[in-house]
């Protein structure tokens, strides 16, 4: 499960401990869209006003990559 209680972070949840996030990724702007990958369930990307943002939970808590999408916020990440 995921959610955006801070500004600054898109914490991921294990809804089987929710003591605490499991994974809080670093962002500068909360995230309006997530989708997961459903061939690689360790990827998921987010959307920032215009910007989506790549993760691999993996890696740490920045984004594996970064793209500067839109001008304007984005509705959806199919």
């Amino acid at each position: 499960m995921d959610s955006n209680l801070t500004e600054h972070y898109f914490h991921i949840w294990d809804i089987r401990d929710q003591r605490k996030p499991s994974l809080s990724l670093s962002a500068v702007a909360g995230a309006s869209q997530v989708q997961w990958n459903v061939l690689s369930p360790n990827m998921l990307a987010t959307a920032h006003d215009g910007d989506i943002k790549i993760w691999d939970q993996r890696k740490g808590n920045s984004p594996a990559q970064y793209i500067a999408a839109h001008l304007t916020k984005m509705y959806g990440l199919d």
